[in-house]
């Protein structure tokens, strides 16, 4: 096949071409469209009706390079457990800075980032697929979901996963633009930007692996000058690692850690219960049902490996599929061994599903790859039903914990600023806004002194 008619099926592809698959109508855009609209604003309702202004656990570490008064590039390269803030933090200290600490504009940017990372999502399904279909309102099913409230309102951090994911989204859009230097170079860039931030590490990792493979599978078809162009990427994200590891320290934060954990089977109940947790049910359902989940994920990931390797690199899903599941394959796996020693039922935290949700995608598209067939298109459309029940279970977990912790933080701050007794506020408040609450009274005299965040209104 001609490179020029390869081109033709890596771009993008028009919306309304796929006549004979029922992708024309618009409607199922527009009801998209609309989902992910009536899903955004609920996010942004949560923040409205829970978000306090007051730091709270990591967040008194992840603002150290403020609390130092050092700069923006301080706090790009900041390194919180085993990673660095990168993005997320720079721009943590610029908003921090524009809005006297506000934690509560915080968790507004970060709802608003998980948002761009939704619209990445529907962007590229439509490229990939030639169009849209009812079922593709899994896709904000998907994104938005509700279990990610930790991130976003409990104890806010953009850095840990939300932007690595939309910075993967993005990565996955550039790569179907047309093979080239842009493509390559953009894609690079973004993803040494992942390396920096948070555990977007295993974005970088995942998009490495793709480089990797893309240069093999170039070569193979003798298109040489596309397999150099795919080298100089690699060489490009390894001298970006090489600057990571400048002054890098190794730290779990867990002080339990133990490499290898036994017995083995317990990596593979963490894993259980991470995917579990899309949906809120008794802990004792949760391992079950995630390794329905988890056996989907493992099945498409080797169909996927098999299509890519045979595809000739002539079609674009198969790669972008690819990136997704290596990418939060590579992240769970590491979950499941920096963690597992604190205990299996961990891996049901909602801060880890995050970066497992591009895995569900993964396994959509491949339900849409396969879409041509009727019993792909009733698994996609069984897919979304099962991803609503997943919104709205998560929905009443995310209202049961976000009020709770946010009339525990209402509490704190009412006990504190009446008394400036930090053990009384947290005997009175019942919560812990950081493990060694004697450790932070020179912070808390900081913002004092400054009028910052929970003492910027009064």
């Amino acid at each position: 096949m001609r490179e020029s008619q390869v081109l033709r099926q890596v771009m993008y592809i028009e919306p309304n071409t796929l006549d004979k698959s029922g992708f024309s109508n618009r409607w199922p855009l527009r009801l998209v469209w609309l989902m992910t609209a009536i899903l955004g604003l609920h996010l942004l309702w949560f923040v409205n009706l829970y978000a306090n202004n007051l730091l709270y656990h990591d967040q008194w570490d992840l603002y150290r390079p403020m609390f130092e008064e050092a700069g923006i590039v301080d706090a790009f390269f900041h390194q919180h457990g085993p990673h660095r803030q990168g993005l997320g933090g720079s721009l943590t200290y610029l908003l921090a800075n524009a809005t006297d600490w506000s934690v509560v504009s915080e968790s507004y940017m970060i709802a608003c980032c998980l948002v761009f990372a939704c619209v990445l999502a529907i962007r590229l399904k439509g490229q990939l697929a030639g169009g849209y279909s009812y079922a593709d309102l899994a896709l904000p099913l998907i994104i938005l979901n509700p279990v990610q409230i930790e991130t976003i309102v409990l104890s806010p951090n953009i850095s840990h996963s939300i932007l690595p994911l939309a910075l993967l989204m993005l990565i996955a859009n550039t790569w179907i633009s047309p093979p080239g230097w842009i493509r390559y170079g953009v894609s690079s860039g973004v993803a040494c930007l992942a390396l920096f931030t948070g555990f977007g590490i295993f974005v970088w990792l995942g998009f490495l692996s793709l480089l990797i493979f893309d240069a093999v599978l170039e070569y193979r078809e003798g298109w040489r000058y596309r397999s150099y162009q795919s080298l100089t990427s690699i060489v490009a994200l390894l001298l970006c690692m090489g600057v990571f590891l400048v002054g890098y320290r190794w730290n779990p934060a867990n002080p339990d850690f133990v490499f290898p954990h036994r017995p083995f089977i317990d990596y593979i109940v963490f894993v259980d219960y991470l995917f579990g947790r899309l949906f809120y049910l008794p802990k004792l359902v949760r391992p079950f049902v995630g390794f329905l989940v988890l056996l989907s994920v493992m099945g498409s990931t080797v169909y996927i490996f098999v299509k890519y390797v045979y595809s000739k690199n002539e079609d674009a899903i198969y790669p972008v599929v690819y990136l997704l599941l290596v990418s939060a394959i590579s992240f769970i796996v590491f979950a499941s061994i920096g963690r597992v020693s604190m205990g299996v039922d961990g891996g049901g935290s909602s801060r880890y599903l995050t970066l497992a949700l591009p895995a569900v995608l993964a396994v959509y598209l491949v339900f849409v790859e396969l879409g041509q067939r009727s019993t792909g298109k009733t698994a996609s459309m069984v897919f979304a039903c099962v991803m609503g029940f997943s919104y709205l279970s998560n929905t009443f977990y995310a209202h049961e914990k976000s009020e709770e912790r946010h009339l525990a933080k209402k509490r704190w701050i009412q006990v504190y600023l009446e008394t400036e007794d930090l053990e009384k506020t947290e005997m009175e408040s019942g919560l812990k806004v950081y493990p060694e609450i004697g450790s932070i009274e020179a912070r808390i005299e900081f913002l004092k002194e400054r009028n910052l965040n929970l003492f910027r209104d009064n």
